[in-house]
């Protein structure tokens, strides 16, 4: 088991557009969950209430063919000794840790964080998706953690037609049982069997259990199709491997958008590009307005935001440098481009689809 290394301030920086806002303290979750009881409110109550969702970051490793694992159920590593110490950083970061069934009964995972300085508290809660039950949840690493204390007890989603709440015996944890759905339009077979319970409803229900973030690991289905939903997606983290897998491993891609008969492409996020400042172009025709944060490095971040494309470019000196900015804007499949010298960062008209479409920043207001 390699060790878990504490990241450089330039790392740290490199990563806080990324992170949630600051979670709450431990107590929320708990205290959260206990009014809800107190109230009556159950799982039932949040599929009909359109309550909010929670920051969700998409992370995982690929290779260069797009391929997270030689094969269905082995476990393929494809991440170093600085992509583990990244993950948990931003584990620590996270109210919660969720992936789906299908990787949770092969890989056995532990789901928490061993970054310097975390505790039981910062300890995200595990989230599994296994809408038939078929995880063995009692003989699991994540039942072990529990039980030593060195991580929370996890929630499991199920589907049923009797919705609510159980306890899990012993060592705490619950399940949670929500109403399934048919699989969304265009999506594969596979999917479809995979897939039984509307995304919105899982998100919507950690969120009223007081979970403000969540950190999505896999597997390739739940990667899939949350690719495909940008709108429920606040950050996709996606680490390369140098290296290809080849032809019968597991791809993770968004599924094809079809419309009047013609495939679109998959879903579009937001990306950061580092380029020179003297790359800075503004010709939206627009003033650009300036502000300030505190990165959990502790050092203020000077940022410029375009009200028209809602492109952010920020900068922090002391870290990288006093010619060298970071320009946050999205990226359509279609609209694909390198920012190099001289690049307009801001496009008047040609660009006029980031208004609609660009989430970035908006969980960072002015401080």
């Amino acid at each position: 088991m390699s060790e878990v290394r504490e990241l450089s301030d330039a790392e740290k920086t490199f990563l806080e557009p990324y992170l949630p806002p600051r979670a709450a303290d431990g107590r929320k979750e708990a205290a959260t969950h206990n009014v809800r009881e107190q109230h009556g409110e159950t799982a039932e109550t949040v599929q009909t209430d359109g309550g909010g969702l929670p920051f969700v970051t998409l992370t995982y490793a690929s290779s260069l063919d797009s391929m997270i694992s030689l094969a269905p159920g082995i476990r393929t590593t494809l991440s170093g000794p600085e992509t583990k110490s990244m993950t948990h950083f931003l584990r620590m970061h996270h109210d919660a840790i969720l992936i789906g069934v299908g990787t949770a009964i092969p890989d056995n995972p532990g789901l928490n964080s061993r970054y310097l300085g975390a505790t039981l508290d910062s300890q995200p809660r595990p989230v599994v998706v296994d809408p038939k039950m078929r995880w063995d949840v009692d003989s699991s690493k994540l039942a072990q953690l529990a039980q030593e204390g060195q991580g929370k007890a996890p929630w499991l989603i199920h589907t049923r037609h009797e919705l609510g709440e159980e306890a899990l015996r012993g060592w705490g944890g619950r399940r949670v049982f929500l109403p399934s759905e048919a699989a969304p339009t265009g999506q594969t077979s596979e999917s479809a069997k995979c897939e039984t319970i509307a995304w919105s409803t899982i998100l919507k229900t950690l969120k009223r259990d007081g979970v403000d973030s969540v950190m999505v690991e896999g597997g390739a289905t739940v990667i899939s199709t949350l690719l495909s939903m940008p709108e429920l997606v606040n950050t996709v983290i996606v680490t390369i491997a140098p290296t290809w897998l080849g032809q019968g491993g597991v791809t993770v891609s968004p599924a094809p958008k079809v419309q009047a008969g013609k495939i679109l492409g998959g879903g579009a996020f937001t990306m950061n590009q580092i380029i020179p400042k003297t790359a800075l172009k503004i010709t939206s025709g627009g003033e650009p307005s300036n502000y300030q944060y505190k990165g959990d490095s502790g050092k203020s971040v000077n940022c410029y935001y375009c009200p028209k494309c809602t492109t952010h470019i920020y900068h922090q000196q002391e870290v990288m440098g006093p010619d060298t900015i970071i320009a946050r804007t999205a990226l359509l499949p279609e609209a694909r481009k390198k920012f190099e010298v001289g690049a307009e960062i801001y496009g008047k008209d040609k660009m006029s689809w980031e208004k609609e479409i660009a989430t970035t920043f908006q969980t960072l207001p002015p401080s």
